[in-house]
């Protein structure tokens, strides 16, 4: 039976073109290729081209190459320097090593000879000889010490799978999630057995390791199955497989019946593994919020290109380190975080029903609340309507007094100059008119003030029409000129730039503003700037003062009503409200940018073409 298993195991070897040993080279000549001695199968060569090599390169090494399961032999002129393990396998040594030495010990032979002790046929195969090299191959950190760290490493992730997650998940996944930690721990434990002062056999070691691996695998992919990727049809046919290959493993006598076992599941594993891949990833693409399904596929995806590499080195197909270590430390760590995610998709749902009681009392107090808000909305309203209506009777009244006056002012001035000049003495003409100078330009100043008045209030325009934004800005400025005396005014603001709107709603707007930016703006170097300028198809209006500024924690509710950072009698918490509802009328949008003691900008965007906005003024103005 041995020996069918065995010729088996060299037939799909020898099938796959995979070599024994490779083609002898300059510096070594090979005495004994693979024959059955006692429990090993032996390959002897011999070198007197490293020894020489060696006597030139002292502080080099000989790096000896990798035989699975196998023990290397160095002696140096008959003496022996060094041996990697027990050649009769009674302790086992480590599995995957690449041992090396340093030419300092075979300085002085002048002919090295290297045997190898096979543990089984199917595994005694090398690929290249030994050969000098300045520094030892990488591969000790993965095919020893990697073994080392992912045993402490998931023996600690199974302790601390316990106190995070038990009794907080489905019990049954948690076991699954420690035991197949503990398993796989176990697996890389045998791999390099002596490094933990384990000194079984090789067989048993070899038979423990590789049982050991296959149970890991089951529990992991119970919890495929739990997770909905494996059906559970793919999970017996694995079980029972495995079942039958280890009862193998258990029974065999010889290394090669337990690579047997070993070989012949495998495919069994990948199928699964690639199974559970694909549906974990259709899940993940189907549902992208899914993070259970993209943890679980990138676990997977670890386990197999790792596990792929593993199998295509153990076979000879692919000369590599082993790093399934580094593929089930990530996918174990990934599936915790699966487990983790299941956890808080818990504790979410749970949060849903407190939230589901919470709305019911919210919806008793919603309809109040909505009410509350509608009667501010509405008193604000209520106030900005009779503030303007107030404010356009008032000046509606002042400016047809003054116009009048002025009226007479200006009718009179012309003779009365006429009438002064011609009786006055010639010396004193030129100081009259310059008096008669001053005088004029003191009408003309009255005459653009109650212009600007009355463009404020809109007593010399239509409901809706183009407006002039240079006129709009200079109506407002001259009517705030007493305030804006001490400030430095900067106006930058492009030719004939014009839109649809309603002159008294923007011209409020601007004066609220400007107002606020007014009371902000600090004793030293106050200065406030005015710029417009074409967006598209809109206009930009902004405002840009070096005040005192606003807190970023309030900056969303300063268009609130009756909200105000003003003493208690100096602001009535409704003039950014006024503004912002009368830009929302225009279809605008106003942004505010601000930092404290660093100035305030607000902008302002109007359409250009408002032709909602144009029947709706329409409509009120009929």
């Amino acid at each position: 039976m041995t020996q069918f298993l065995t010729s088996v195991l060299l037939s799909m070897s020898y099938m796959l073109g995979i070599q024994s040993y490779p083609d002898p080279n300059n510096d070594w000549v090979p005495k004994v290729l693979w024959e059955n001695k006692g429990d090993a199968t032996i390959f002897e060569a011999s070198s007197t081209v490293i020894a020489q090599k060696c006597k030139l390169n002292p502080d080099y090494v000989l790096q000896l190459p990798q035989v699975i399961h196998g023990v290397h032999e160095i002696r140096a002129d008959e003496k022996l320097i060094f041996r990697s393990g027990s050649s009769n396998f009674k302790i086992a040594s480590s599995f995957y090593d690449r041992p090396y030495l340093s030419c300092n010990i075979l300085l002085g032979s002048t002919k090295i000879d290297w045997k190898i002790y096979g543990y089984s046929k199917y595994f005694s195969r090398f690929s290249s000889y030994p050969e000098i090299r300045s520094k030892p191959k990488f591969g000790i950190l993965f095919d020893l010490d990697f073994n080392i760290i992912a045993t402490g490493t998931l023996i600690f992730f199974c302790i601390f799978s316990y106190y995070l997650f038990i009794n907080r998940i489905n019990n049954d996944l948690v076991y699954s999630l420690i035991l197949g930690a503990l398993f796989f721990a176990i697996y890389f434990m045998m791999c390099v057995s002596p490094k933990f002062g384990i000194y079984a056999s090789m067989l048993n070691t070899h038979k423990i390791a590789d049982i050991s691996l296959f149970i890991g695998i089951y529990f992991y992919f119970e919890i495929f199955y739990k997770f909905g990727f494996l059906t559970l049809k793919n999970l017996q046919i694995y079980r029972t497989v495995s079942i039958i290959n280890c009862l193998i493993i258990i029974f065999g006598q010889t290394g090669d019946v337990v690579q047997f076992g070993t070989s012949t599941n495998l495919p069994f594993v990948m199928f699964s593994l690639v199974v559970s891949f694909y549906s974990s990833i259709k899940l993940a693409l189907k549902e992208k919020s899914n993070k259970i399904a993209w943890l679980s596929a990138s676990s997977i995806l670890m386990f197999v290109l790792t596990s792929t590499s593993d199998i295509l080195h153990i076979f000879g197909l692919f000369d590599s380190y082993m790093i399934s270590s580094i593929g089930v430390i990530s996918g174990v760590f990934l599936l915790a975080l699966s487990a983790n995610q299941q956890i808080e998709n818990t504790y979410k749902e749970r949060d849903s029903l407190l939230l589901s009681l919470e709305s019911k009392v919210q919806e008793k107090t919603k309809d109040l609340n909505h009410a509350l808000e509608n009667l501010k909305h509405s008193q604000a309203e209520l106030i900005q309507s009779a503030k303007l209506a107030s404010l356009g009777t008032l000046s509606a009244g002042i400016a047809h007094e003054i116009n009048n006056s002025i009226n007479f002012v200006n009718g009179a001035i012309i003779p009365l100059e006429k009438k002064v000049i011609k009786y006055i003495p010639e010396g004193e003409k030129e100081m009259i008119n310059k008096l008669f100078t001053v005088i004029k330009h003191g009408t003309d100043l009255t005459v653009q003030i109650v212009r600007s008045l009355r463009n404020f209030t809109g007593l010399n325009q239509a409901t809706f029409r183009e407006i002039n934004v240079v006129e709009v800005v200079n109506s407002v400025t001259t009517i705030l000129r007493s305030k804006l005396n001490s400030i430095k005014l900067n106006i930058n603001i492009e030719n004939g730039l014009n839109f649809e709107g309603s002159q008294v709603g923007v011209s409020q707007a601007l004066m609220n503003i400007i107002s606020n930016s007014i009371d902000a703006l600090p004793e030293k170097n106050p200065e406030i700037s005015i710029e417009g300028k074409t967006c598209n198809d809109s206009i930009e209006l902004k405002i840009t003062d070096n005040g005192s500024g606003i807190p970023k924690e309030l900056i969303n509710r300063v268009f609130d009503p009756f909200f105000t950072t003003k003493q208690v009698g100096k602001g009535t918490g409704l003039g950014l409200f006024i503004v912002k509802k009368e830009v929302d009328r225009h279809n605008g949008v106003i942004i505010i940018e601000s930092e404290p003691n660093q100035g305030t900008t607000f902008k302002l965007n109007f359409p250009i073409k408002n032709k909602s906005l144009e029947s709706s003024m329409n409509s009120e103005a009929a």
